[in-house]
C-alpha cells in the first residue's frame, strides 16, 4: 500500500474543501415553518383576497398611478386591470421571479417570499381572474 506525500495530501483535503463549500442552501427549504411554505396554501387564489394585497404593500410604494410617474418607473400596478395587463404580458411574473431578461424587482431588493411569488404565480396560471 502507497503512503500519500504531503503534497498529495494537501491537495485531496483542499478538493474536498472545495467541493462541500459549494453546496447552497435555500433557507426557505431549510426552515418551512419560518419561511412559510407550508403555510402557504395556494390551492384557491383571489386577486382580492391573495394578490391584491401582496401588490399593495411590495409594489404600490414606485408602482401606483401617483408614485409611478415621479419614481421614474412606468409601469402602473395599481388595481385590477393595470395588474392584468403586466400579468398576462409575461413582464410580472419576469420581473418578481428575476429572471433574465427582466428588470428585477423590487428594485435593489430581495426577491419577494417563495409563497408570495407562488401566489402571484398561481394567479396568473388561473387566468388571471378578478375575484
Amino acid at each position: 500500500m502507497r503512503i500519500l506525500n504531503t503534497a498529495t495530501l494537501s491537495i485531496l483535503c483542499g478538493l474536498i474543501f472545495v467541493a462541500t463549500s459549494c453546496y447552497y442552501d435555500n433557507e426557505e427549504y431549510l426552515y418551512p415553518s419560518i419561511s412559510g411554505i407550508r403555510a402557504c396554501d395556494t390551492a384557491s387564489i383571489s386577486y382580492a383576497l391573495h394578490v391584491n394585497p401582496i401588490i399593495t404593500s411590495k409594489c404600490l410604494t414606485c408602482h401606483s398611478t401617483t408614485a409611478a410617474p415621479s419614481s421614474g418607473g412606468s409601469i402602473v400596478l395599481e388595481g385590477y386591470s393595470n395588474l392584468h395587463k403586466s400579468a398576462t404580458s409575461g413582464k410580472l411574473l419576469g420581473s418578481i421571479s428575476h429572471a433574465p431578461g427582466f428588470s428585477a424587482m423590487p428594485k435593489g431588493g430581495n426577491k419577494l417570499s417563495y409563497c408570495e411569488r407562488t401566489t402571484i404565480r398561481r394567479w396568473i396560471e388561473g387566468d388571471t381572474l378578478n375575484s
